[in-house]
């Protein structure tokens, strides 16, 4: 059936479950209400990540949506989520703009020069989110691991870009150790009031 909103659901059952003195509750729509119950529980999983370093990434000094690591994805609900692992995004279809949703990341890198000042975070439609981590560097070629999670995003354009963001100065090429990148649908919770 489909997916929907508590405050959606809540409509749906007072329209469609009346008293019934008059025999207007069939099997058909207590079938169909139930399953769309159902089907609003089930949250909604997307990731994509890395299997194995990736070396040559660059990190811009101006910032921009990190890429050329990803090397798989899955999701919970077919169709919840659009991947494109070449460009490093993952996108939020039209029709959940009313939804809540968590993103969560990590990224490990290595060979970060000496003092190099790193942002990474989370990039929604191409620009960096309030959700960020900034590190310097203390060690040449040093590991840095970033991650962000339970970062809550209300109320996001139609069609939305997430992607891994990042900026370091000096525009080093790096190795990609690990990454991954996840967003999660609430179901049971409008971002709208």
């Amino acid at each position: 059936m489909t997916r929907k909103l508590i405050s959606t659901l809540r409509a749906q059952l007072a329209s469609t479950m009346p008293d019934n003195l008059v025999g207007a509750i069939t099997p058909a729509i207590q079938r169909a209400l139930i399953t769309d119950m159902f089907d609003s529980m089930v949250p909604a999983f997307g990731a994509m990540y890395s299997v194995g370093s990736q070396g040559g990434i660059a990190l811009p000094a101006a910032g921009a949506v990190l890429k050329g690591f990803y090397t798989a994805d899955e999701q919970s609900a077919a169709g919840a989520f659009v991947f494109n692992r070449t460009n490093g995004t993952i996108q939020i279809p039209a029709g959940f703009e009313a939804y809540r949703f968590q993103f969560k990341f990590q990224i490990d890198i290595d060979g970060l020069p000496n003092n190099a000042n790193v942002t990474i975070g989370v990039g929604l439609n191409g620009a960096l989110s309030a959700i960020e981590m900034t590190q310097e560097s203390n060690a040449n070629g040093s590991r840095m691991t970033f991650s962000a999670f339970g970062a809550n995003v209300n109320a996001l354009p139609p069609n939305s870009l997430v992607s891994i963001f990042g900026s370091c100065t000096g525009s080093p090429n790096v190795t990609v150790a690990a990454a991954s990148l996840s967003a999660i649908l609430n179901p049971t919770e409008s971002a709208l009031p």
